[in-house]
Protein backbone atom coordinates (compact mmCIF):
# COMPACT_ATOMS: atom_id res chain seq x y z
CA UNK A 1 0.00 0.00 0.00
CA UNK A 2 3.18 2.01 0.85
CA UNK A 3 4.58 1.40 -2.81
CA UNK A 4 1.50 2.49 -4.57
CA UNK A 5 1.23 5.38 -2.55
CA UNK A 6 4.81 6.52 -3.33
CA UNK A 7 4.08 5.46 -6.90
CA UNK A 8 1.25 7.66 -7.06
CA UNK A 9 2.94 10.81 -5.66
CA UNK A 10 5.91 10.08 -7.83
CA UNK A 11 3.86 9.76 -11.16
CA UNK A 12 1.97 13.27 -9.91
CA UNK A 13 5.18 14.52 -9.66
CA UNK A 14 6.84 13.89 -12.60
CA UNK A 15 3.47 14.57 -14.98
CA UNK A 16 3.21 18.09 -12.47
CA UNK A 17 7.26 18.91 -13.56
CA UNK A 18 6.30 18.05 -17.27
CA UNK A 19 3.43 20.14 -17.01
CA UNK A 20 4.91 23.55 -15.06
CA UNK A 21 8.14 22.55 -17.97
CA UNK A 22 5.85 22.90 -20.84
CA UNK A 23 3.87 26.29 -19.57
CA UNK A 24 7.39 27.69 -19.06
CA UNK A 25 8.36 26.88 -22.24
CA UNK A 26 4.75 28.31 -23.93
CA UNK A 27 5.23 31.08 -22.04
CA UNK A 28 8.94 32.08 -22.90
CA UNK A 29 7.90 30.98 -26.77
CA UNK A 30 5.67 33.60 -26.94
CA UNK A 31 7.52 36.28 -24.96
CA UNK A 32 10.16 35.45 -28.03
CA UNK A 33 7.34 35.89 -31.01
CA UNK A 34 5.56 38.66 -29.28
CA UNK A 35 8.33 41.53 -31.70
CA UNK A 36 7.34 39.87 -34.80
CA UNK A 37 3.58 39.39 -33.98
CA UNK A 38 3.61 43.52 -33.28
CA UNK A 39 6.19 44.43 -35.30
CA UNK A 40 3.68 42.71 -38.19
CA UNK A 41 0.74 44.30 -37.02
CA UNK A 42 2.78 47.81 -37.45
CA UNK A 43 3.68 46.97 -40.93
CA UNK A 44 0.29 45.84 -42.30
CA UNK A 45 -1.74 48.80 -39.94
CA UNK A 46 0.48 51.07 -41.86
CA UNK A 47 -0.62 49.49 -45.10
CA UNK A 48 -3.98 50.46 -44.47
CA UNK A 49 -5.47 46.93 -43.36
CA UNK A 50 -7.73 46.49 -40.80
CA UNK A 51 -6.94 44.45 -37.45
CA UNK A 52 -9.18 41.85 -38.16
CA UNK A 53 -8.07 41.18 -41.63
CA UNK A 54 -4.31 41.33 -39.83
CA UNK A 55 -5.28 38.15 -37.86
CA UNK A 56 -6.74 36.48 -41.04
CA UNK A 57 -3.67 37.05 -43.04
CA UNK A 58 -0.84 35.86 -40.41
CA UNK A 59 -3.29 32.77 -40.30
CA UNK A 60 -3.38 32.09 -43.82
CA UNK A 61 0.38 32.29 -43.90
CA UNK A 62 0.38 30.07 -41.55
CA UNK A 63 -1.79 28.10 -43.02
CA UNK A 64 0.22 28.08 -45.95
CA UNK A 65 3.30 27.34 -44.40
CA UNK A 66 2.40 24.37 -42.64
CA UNK A 67 0.01 22.64 -45.67
CA UNK A 68 3.07 24.03 -48.31
CA UNK A 69 5.58 21.81 -49.91
CA UNK A 70 8.93 22.74 -50.64
CA UNK A 71 10.85 24.91 -48.76
CA UNK A 72 8.12 26.14 -46.31
CA UNK A 73 6.89 22.99 -45.59
CA UNK A 74 10.69 22.13 -44.82
CA UNK A 75 10.76 25.13 -43.34
CA UNK A 76 8.02 25.08 -40.57
CA UNK A 77 8.98 20.67 -39.98
CA UNK A 78 12.27 21.70 -38.46
CA UNK A 79 11.80 24.78 -36.79
CA UNK A 80 8.44 25.17 -34.74
CA UNK A 81 8.79 28.25 -33.26
CA UNK A 82 5.94 30.63 -33.32
CA UNK A 83 3.24 27.44 -32.99
CA UNK A 84 1.88 28.78 -30.03
CA UNK A 85 1.61 32.07 -31.07
CA UNK A 86 0.09 30.60 -34.38
CA UNK A 87 -2.28 28.79 -33.05
CA UNK A 88 -3.45 31.35 -31.05
CA UNK A 89 -4.19 33.15 -33.69
CA UNK A 90 -5.80 30.47 -35.46
CA UNK A 91 -8.54 30.45 -32.36
CA UNK A 92 -9.29 34.37 -32.57
CA UNK A 93 -9.69 33.96 -36.20
CA UNK A 94 -11.90 30.74 -35.44
CA UNK A 95 -13.95 33.10 -32.89
CA UNK A 96 -14.16 36.13 -35.53
CA UNK A 97 -15.32 33.32 -38.21
CA UNK A 98 -17.96 32.06 -35.61
CA UNK A 99 -19.53 35.13 -34.53
CA UNK A 100 -18.04 36.60 -31.86
CA UNK A 101 -17.33 40.40 -31.41
CA UNK A 102 -14.12 41.48 -32.29
CA UNK A 103 -13.54 42.68 -28.66
CA UNK A 104 -14.35 39.78 -27.14
CA UNK A 105 -12.21 37.46 -29.23
CA UNK A 106 -9.14 39.87 -28.59
CA UNK A 107 -9.96 40.02 -24.82
CA UNK A 108 -9.85 36.22 -25.04
CA UNK A 109 -6.37 36.08 -26.73
CA UNK A 110 -4.99 38.02 -24.68
CA UNK A 111 -6.24 36.23 -21.66
CA UNK A 112 -5.17 32.99 -23.44
CA UNK A 113 -1.85 34.31 -23.66
CA UNK A 114 -1.58 35.11 -19.83
CA UNK A 115 1.97 37.62 -20.76
CA UNK A 116 1.74 41.13 -19.87
CA UNK A 117 2.78 41.94 -23.62
CA UNK A 118 -0.07 40.45 -25.35
CA UNK A 119 -2.91 41.83 -22.63
CA UNK A 120 -1.53 45.17 -23.26
CA UNK A 121 -1.93 44.81 -27.14
CA UNK A 122 -5.49 43.19 -26.91
CA UNK A 123 -6.15 46.41 -24.63
CA UNK A 124 -4.97 48.87 -27.07
CA UNK A 125 -6.49 47.17 -30.01
CA UNK A 126 -10.11 46.76 -28.10
CA UNK A 127 -9.78 50.52 -26.94
CA UNK A 128 -9.26 51.09 -30.87
CA UNK A 129 -11.93 49.00 -31.76
CA UNK A 130 -14.43 51.01 -29.05
CA UNK A 131 -13.19 54.49 -29.16
CA UNK A 132 -11.35 54.99 -32.30
CA UNK A 133 -7.71 55.82 -31.44
CA UNK A 134 -6.27 58.22 -34.01
CA UNK A 135 -2.45 57.48 -32.66
CA UNK A 136 -2.81 53.36 -32.48
CA UNK A 137 -0.02 53.07 -35.29
CA UNK A 138 2.38 55.22 -32.99
CA UNK A 139 1.39 53.67 -29.87
CA UNK A 140 2.29 50.46 -31.64
CA UNK A 141 5.07 51.44 -33.18
CA UNK A 142 6.63 52.22 -29.89
CA UNK A 143 5.36 48.96 -28.45
CA UNK A 144 7.51 47.11 -31.01
CA UNK A 145 10.64 49.00 -30.04
CA UNK A 146 9.86 48.37 -26.44
CA UNK A 147 9.14 44.22 -27.10
CA UNK A 148 12.32 44.28 -29.52
CA UNK A 149 14.55 45.78 -26.23
CA UNK A 150 12.59 42.92 -23.89
CA UNK A 151 13.29 39.88 -26.17
CA UNK A 152 16.89 41.06 -26.15
CA UNK A 153 17.23 41.10 -22.76
CA UNK A 154 14.76 38.05 -22.67
CA UNK A 155 18.23 36.46 -24.87
CA UNK A 156 20.64 37.47 -22.79
CA UNK A 157 18.92 35.87 -19.93
CA UNK A 158 18.46 32.70 -21.42
CA UNK A 159 22.60 33.22 -22.52
CA UNK A 160 23.01 33.29 -18.97
CA UNK A 161 21.36 29.97 -17.83
CA UNK A 162 23.04 28.54 -20.52
CA UNK A 163 26.13 29.72 -19.58
CA UNK A 164 25.19 28.42 -15.98
CA UNK A 165 23.84 25.14 -17.16
CA UNK A 166 27.32 23.91 -19.12
CA UNK A 167 29.70 25.27 -16.29
CA UNK A 168 29.34 21.77 -14.63
CA UNK A 169 30.21 19.80 -17.83
CA UNK A 170 32.97 22.29 -18.65
CA UNK A 171 34.39 21.50 -14.53
CA UNK A 172 33.91 17.61 -15.50
CA UNK A 173 36.09 18.17 -18.67
CA UNK A 174 38.99 20.12 -17.08
CA UNK A 175 38.95 17.46 -14.58
CA UNK A 176 39.84 15.29 -17.21
CA UNK A 177 42.50 17.30 -18.81
CA UNK A 178 44.22 17.85 -15.41
CA UNK A 179 44.21 13.45 -15.39
CA UNK A 180 45.29 13.18 -18.67
CA UNK A 181 48.14 16.04 -18.22
CA UNK A 182 49.24 14.76 -14.52
CA UNK A 183 49.02 11.45 -14.44
CA UNK A 184 51.79 10.63 -17.70
CA UNK A 185 53.78 13.40 -15.69
CA UNK A 186 53.78 11.81 -12.13
CA UNK A 187 54.55 8.34 -13.67
CA UNK A 188 57.62 10.06 -15.85
CA UNK A 189 58.93 11.79 -12.22
CA UNK A 190 58.73 8.20 -10.34
CA UNK A 191 60.85 6.52 -12.93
Amino acid sequence: LAMAAAACFAAWYMMDSRLREETLSRSRQLAVDYPRLISRIVLYLGAGMSVRNIFFKCASEYSGSRSGNGEQGKKSEKDSSGRYLQEEILLVCNELNSGIPETEAYMHFGRRCRSRQYTKLCSLLVQNLRRGNDTLLEILQEEAENSFEERKNLARELGEEAGTKLLLPMMIMLGITMLIIIVPAYFGFSM
